[in-house]
């Protein structure tokens, strides 16, 4: 269960996704497991997760890294949509149009082993728009999606690219949304950057304070306070949760 879990909010229920299996709900009680839908595509690995409403409706976002595409679906695991890689050209952000828009067709020679091109690692929701990150291929990129007309499509707003520059990631592996910003864990970096053309006046880099060689992978929403789950953590425990008192954003609307 890389993936990790999600909440819905309203009524406590735990949603996640086990390879080969499905996804599944929990119970708030945390005490009954149930496998949700039949869709042969539910059984692929799905890293990251998020339970959101949109327009009066509450439906759940998966990251299916190795099956290179995002899922939306009902909260009864029906599969309403797919929405796989971008073609090049949806983006205000020539990086990524240029990466996409590239992208092989085809093997050549035949069987031989290449990196995915949409290996999107989480996704999560804000103020009517979905991120999605894509840290596990060349393309390390925040994406954003948008529903018209009842079907999710590929928005204007992206960012990042791989490397280790301002705004740029190695390994962009979670996203979450907070007070209405995004955070990206930027897991190889050991950091949360900001992205470039980001507003000083109200956005400041985030210092995590997480031990020598452990790297975020996510970050979520505990309490009112931030928490941020490493992984590959140098100390003996290779898990671990940090509290982040006071953080700041790390992209300004």
């Amino acid at each position: 269960m890389h993936g990790g879990f999600n909440e819905d909010p309203k009524t406590g229920i735990v949603y996640t996704g086990i390879p080969g299996y499905g996804l599944c709900s929990i119970s708030p009680d945390l005490k009954t497991w149930t496998r949700l839908g039949t869709d042969e595509r539910l059984r692929g690995n799905i890293h990251g997760i998020v339970v959101f409403e949109h327009k009066g409706q509450t439906n759940i976002a998966v990251a299916q890294n190795e099956d290179q595409r995002v899922l939306i679906i009902g909260l009864d695991g029906e599969v309403k949509q797919q929405l796989s890689a971008p073609v090049g050209g949806e983006f205000d952000f020539g990086e990524a149009n240029v990466y996409y828009s590239e992208r092989p067709i085809k093997q050549c020679p035949w069987g031989q082993p290449h990196l995915p091109k949409f290996a999107c690692t989480d996704v999560t929701y804000l103020d009517g728009k979905l991120y999605v990150v894509t840290g596990y291929c060349d393309g390390d990129f925040v994406l954003t999606a948008n529903e018209e007309g009842g079907q999710w499509r590929w928005g204007h707003t992206a960012w990042g690219g791989k490397g280790s520059a301002a705004g740029k990631f190695r390994t962009a592996h979670g996203v979450f949304a907070y007070d209405g910003h995004i955070f990206v864990a930027n897991r190889e970096a050991h950091q949360v950057p900001i992205p470039p053309g980001a507003n000083p006046s109200r956005c400041q880099s985030l210092q995590v304070p997480i031990p020598p060689g452990a790297n975020p992978h996510s970050a979520n929403l505990h309490s009112a306070n931030l928490h941020s789950a490493n992984l590959h953590s140098a100390n003996p425990t290779r898990c671990s949760n940090l509290r982040l008192m006071g953080v700041s954003c790390v992209l300004c609307r």
